[in-house]
């Protein structure tokens, strides 16, 4: 059966070889999912040997994942269970157990050559000689019993050491480091017999799903804007009105991506999309037509559920706006709503910045008309002039954090504010 924790609990078990890690116990994660494949399924079969006895004397056919080890050791690397990480979590463990052993040895701190006991073995124990130990060892197989003891009990220090060791994924990688051939199987018969599992067509897949949303909830959202001068506005906002956040928001860098607008951020979204992007990715179009426009041919739908893509909101300000038609005409100032028609990032600086020294608000000009989306596409008045104004605004702001409560943030903050409860 399955829990709100997103694990499987019933009796399954991971072997390397004929060796059990017996760790596992009745706790199937999606982390050790997301080291098989679905196409790593093996339904029952009837061969000899591949029964489990599923108590009161039923005998079931196995139902596995299986991989050869140099496989899993593959996807275990990329995971980040690698070698070299894996080697250096033995040596701490060997040591721990080194101690003790120290602990425990006769009070005059002798110890006989020949070692006699599993424990005293682990004395001048290395990793590398419990990896060859292991490798020279098969279960059930006459073979030095003092070592292969030795070999079994760091194992069961292993399962029985910090949590960071218990993860049935490094104890898979180290036995791997020994048994690199073995083929590597997750028997999970009773999940299978009792229908605790759904969909076994999915099931690995769905468990990369959940351990990638799982991590990303601890990375910074990724947000993509229009063009550069989205994010000269909104990170220094953000920094300003919520400084405690910073570090859970990432504005994409441009770098040298050579032109902006809604069409190539249609692109970078579907380019995310495709390649598996694991983040939590936060597309922001402006609030006009050409934004508009360039979203119909997007399927919005089909997107994974770590990207949303979002215009900007609707704007009380914009509600009621000063409009200049298209010339000749039509050069009559007149008040209109152009929401969807030019909220481009200007139309958010606040009404300090986009009035006039006159008292008037700088007047939107409406330019071409698109054909399909029915509307114009608009555009505000003297950009140059309001992108300098905010900037003086931002200084102030900075130097003086008792001026932002007169200041007019409040276009800005309703953007982050799409950004913070983008995912709720």
């Amino acid at each position: 059966m399955t829990s709100d924790d997103g694990f499987f609990y019933s009796d399954s078990r991971l072997y390397v070889g004929d060796l059990e890690i017996s760790s596992i116990g009745t706790r199937l994660s999606p982390e050790l999912l997301a080291v098989f494949t679905d196409d790593m399924y093996r339904p029952p079969t009837s061969v000899a040997g591949h029964h489990v006895n599923f108590g009161s004397g039923k005998v079931l056919a196995s139902s596995e994942f299986v991989t050869p080890g140099r496989i899993a050791a593959d996807r275990l690397d990329i995971l980040g269970f690698t070698s070299v990480r894996t080697h250096e979590i033995l040596d701490e463990v060997l040591e721990d157990a080194r101690r003790n052993t120290r602990s425990m040895s006769h009070d005059d701190g002798q110890h006989t050559a020949v070692y006699t006991s599993p424990r005293d073995l682990l004395l001048n124990y290395t990793a590398e000689d419990w990896i060859e130990t292991l490798y020279r060892t098969r279960l059930g197989q006459a073979h030095n019993p003092v070592e292969q003891s030795a070999a079994r009990l760091l194992l069961s220090e292993i399962q029985q050491s910090d949590m960071q060791y218990t993860d049935e994924r490094l104890i898979l990688r180290l036995i791997l480091l020994a048994r690199p051939n073995d083929d590597v199987r997750l028997n999970i018969t009773y999940l299978y017999a009792d229908g605790s599992l759904e969909s076994l067509s999915t099931l690995c897949s769905s468990g990369l799903k959940a351990m990638q949303a799982k991590a990303a909830a601890y990375t910074p959202i990724v947000v993509l804007t229009e063009g550069k001068s989205d994010i000269a506005v909104l990170e220094p906002a953000l920094q300003l009105l919520y400084p405690h956040l910073t570090d859970l928001v990432r504005f994409m860098d441009f770098g040298q991506r050579p032109m902006g607008g809604a069409g190539p951020l249609v692109n970078t979204v579907k380019s995310f999309a495709a390649a598996g992007i694991a983040n939590r990715v936060v597309a922001l179009f402006d609030n006009d037509t050409a934004a508009a426009s360039a979203l119909r041919p997007l399927d919005i739908t089909s997107l994974p559920t770590n990207i949303r893509v979002y215009q900007y909101p609707l704007l009380d300000l914009a509600s009621n706006y000063p409009t200049v038609g298209l010339p000749p005409e039509n050069t009559r100032v007149t008040n209109s709503d152009v929401n969807g028609v030019a909220g481009s990032i200007e139309l958010y600086l606040g009404r300090d910045v986009l009035t006039r020294s006159d008292g008037c608000l700088r007047p939107v000009h409406l330019r071409s008309y698109e054909q399909i989306m029915a509307r114009h596409q608009g555009e505000i008045a003297d950009k140059k002039v309001v992108h300098r104004l905010y900037r003086t605004k931002v200084k102030e702001a900075t130097s003086d954090g008792s001026r932002i409560p007169e200041q007019d943030w409040s276009g800005i903050s309703a953007i982050l504010n799409l950004i913070f409860h983008a995912f709720d």
